[in-house]
């Protein structure tokens, strides 16, 4: 990974103290994204002043590559990505995609001699290539500078037009408060003559992606998709299948290529909220990396008592992969960070956010700046020792509601919601205060009616023995009382983690259907009206969501991956039935993203599939902070409101 910045304009504007301050600024925030090697180039364009820089992150082949990389004819390559496909032939692992790609724009332009010609040849070569990228290329011939991002913009590129005839093009990873930046789309490849600086736009003219996979390893080749207990469509199996087949191999080719600098050590972390989608990615890369290489689980709470909803879930979920693979580390990175920090980093978070501006972005570019920071507290196998053991919960449950085939869903009747791993009962936050409800009012010596009703409602939720329910009736997991402040993280050492490479799920719900909207845009318009909002999530997700997301984990010199949005991942969903994808018969937790904890349960995994989608914001209690600091409730979609 790299960081990336062009600055083009009037020398007299160029070495302007202001422009030179920016400049300045640009290279010293794509350094923090790639500290490996930094370097710019002035390469001589006429009466144009043109400083092209790079920073890079080794994260390929055995020698790095250093930028900007400049071919025999004195074309400058600055390259933020990753050819993960698409090559021909094939890059070998110990190769530099770098040297690949300057090679494969060097050779396709080779004769041109206008722009349009560099632009549309560019194209053509860039087009089968599969992975993320952000690119910055200056053709020498022609002075022409070509630039753009991949077709769904998995890399943050920021484009600055030159406002007057004085003013300098800025193409670069960042933005800078001097001047306006705007997200460059994705939807071509940009080009514009040194001499004119007036970008102009080619559409992407993309090769069709085949559905074809790398054989799966055969502990996962083996898992046999011929039944699961939710799901009666043969065909959803069948599809679930695929996807494994599909995202296995996202995660294999994220992961295989990262140099091995010291055996043992960990390599990659999983951005771990305890959810469906960070913990299938934790399971999958499990088959792809070296048995005694520790994976590490980044896991963040802002929440005073270090009680947050991603937290607990996140412990439960961790417990049962160590369970599964139980010959595999599995490094839980606790990070507990107080909102004063969050004051602190204040500034630098907005900085790297622009142009994004809500307090929506604010709080998730917090959570995710501090995430891929990578400090926090390693936890102990005595924090799984201390949760509530299934056997215990079995016994109460069993002798509460009977014998039970599957602790995946709520013991209650006709309920199919997560239960919570802390409630000895077996049930969900719902029944569990319904039956302190009604155990309560017959404990309270009511009018023997009224406890008789209690008893009858008792019945109907599945209890056979109102006993043994009055008598295990003291969960305390389903309060809504903060839990005791605790000190663990306190006085654990500070562990900062080495890894350059955060596998991340961001673009599952935006396929698979896991937001709230998807499934009322169903019950109102049906699967057309469902597709018409994936695909409306999927073509905004690069101004929305993606270069943002880049910019803030980038930030402390790690790279983020996203299997969920890998070429060959995003292209089978597209052309499967949604009636294979999700079933919104079944409530939330259940029904969304249905195909998805198929693969989950055929992986083992079980705590994670029962639980609904939960936004970052909320599930790290840092939207509740946030919302505290400036002492009301603040809509997402408002501007942020400093609090420094």
């Amino acid at each position: 990974m790299c960081g990336i910045a062009a600055v083009a304009g009037p020398t007299a504007t160029a070495e302007a103290p202001a422009v030179r301050s920016m400049r300045e600024a640009l290279v010293a925030a794509i350094n923090r994204r790639g500290p490996d090697h930094c370097a710019s180039v002035r390469p001589s364009c006429g009466d144009t002043f043109v400083e092209l820089s790079a920073a890079v992150l080794h994260l390929r082949g055995g020698t790095m590559a250093q930028q900007p990389a400049m071919d025999a004819s004195g074309n400058v390559l600055l390259w933020n990505g990753e050819v993960f496909g698409g090559a021909t032939p094939p890059i070998p692992l110990t190769s530099s995609d770098t040297s690949y790609v300057a090679n494969l724009l060097y050779e396709a332009t080779l004769d041109d001699t206008t722009g349009l010609a560099v632009v549309e040849h560019a194209m053509a070569a860039l087009a089968a290539l599969q992975g993320p990228f952000a690119i910055c290329w200056l053709h020498a011939a022609t002075n022409t500078l070509v630039f753009g991002r991949d077709h769904l913009g998995r890399r943050s590129l920021l484009l600055h037009a030159p406002e007057s005839p004085d003013d300098v093009l800025v193409v670069a990873s960042v933005s800078h408060a001097a001047r306006a930046f705007i997200e460059l789309p994705c939807t071509g490849l940009f080009y514009t003559s040194l001499h004119a600086l007036s970008p102009q736009m080619v559409p992407w003219n993309l090769l069709p992606v085949a559905p074809k996979w790398s054989p799966l390893p055969l502990s996962l080749e083996a898992l046999a998709f011929d039944e699961d207990p939710m799901v009666e469509s043969s065909s959803m199996l069948s599809v679930a299948k695929n996807i494994l087949r599909a995202l296995a191999n996202a995660v294999r080719v994220r992961v295989e290529s990262i140099p091995i600098v010291t055996t043992g050590a960990p390599r990659v972390a999983v951005l771990f909220s305890g959810g469906l989608d960070s913990v299938v990615l934790a399971a999958l890369a499990h088959h792809y990396l070296p048995p005694d290489e520790p994976i590490e689980l980044f896991n963040i709470c802002f929440d005073a008592h270090h009680a947050s909803p991603d937290r607990k879930a996140a412990r439960a979920s961790w417990q049962e992969l160590t369970t599964l693979f139980p010959t595999r580390p599995y490094r839980f990175v606790e990070m507990n960070v107080p909102y004063s920090a969050v004051t602190q980093a204040q500034g630098n978070i907005m900085a790297l956010l622009q142009p994004r501006t809500t307090h929506m972005d604010f709080n998730i570019g917090a959570a995710f700046w501090f995430l891929s920071r990578g400090i926090g507290a390693v936890a102990s196998n005595d924090v799984l020792d201390s949760t509530t053991s299934d056997a215990t919960s079995d016994a109460v449950a069993t002798a509460v509601f009977g014998a039970k085939t599957s602790r995946s869903q709520c013991f209650a009747a006709k309920c199919t919601r997560q239960p919570l791993r802390t409630c000895p009962l077996g049930t969900c936050r719902t029944c569990c205060s319904r039956l302190h409800k009604y155990c309560r009012k017959i404990g309270l010596n009511v009018h023997p009616q009224e406890a008789a009703s209690a008893r009858a409602a008792l019945t109907a939720m599945g209890v056979c023995d109102v006993e043994a329910a009055l008598a295990a009736a003291t969960c305390t997991g389903h309060t809504l009382s903060p839990a005791p402040p605790t000190t663990t993280a306190d006085s654990r050492p500070q562990y900062h983690s080495k890894v350059k490479v955060l596998l991340v799920g961001i673009g599952a719900d935006e396929q698979l259907a896991g937001y709230g909207r998807h499934k009322k845009a169903f019950e109102t318009g049906g699967i057309d009206a469902l597709r018409a909002e994936l695909s409306m999530d999927m073509a905004r997700i690069w101004e929305r969501n993606l270069g943002r997301d880049d910019r803030i984990l980038s930030d402390h010199g790690r790279e983020a991956r996203f299997p969920y949005l890998d070429e060959r991942v995003v292209a089978y969903l597209q052309a499967v039935s949604l009636s294979d994808v999700v079933d919104f018969r079944h409530p939330r937790g259940v029904g969304d993203k249905m195909v998805l904890r198929v693969v989950a349960r055929q992986l083992g995994l079980r705590h994670c599939t029962g639980l609904p989608k939960q936004a970052i914001q909320f599930g790290t209690r840092i939207a509740k902070q946030s919302d505290a600091a400036v002492g009301r409730r603040v809509g997402g979609a408002t501007a942020f409101e400093t609090n420094e």
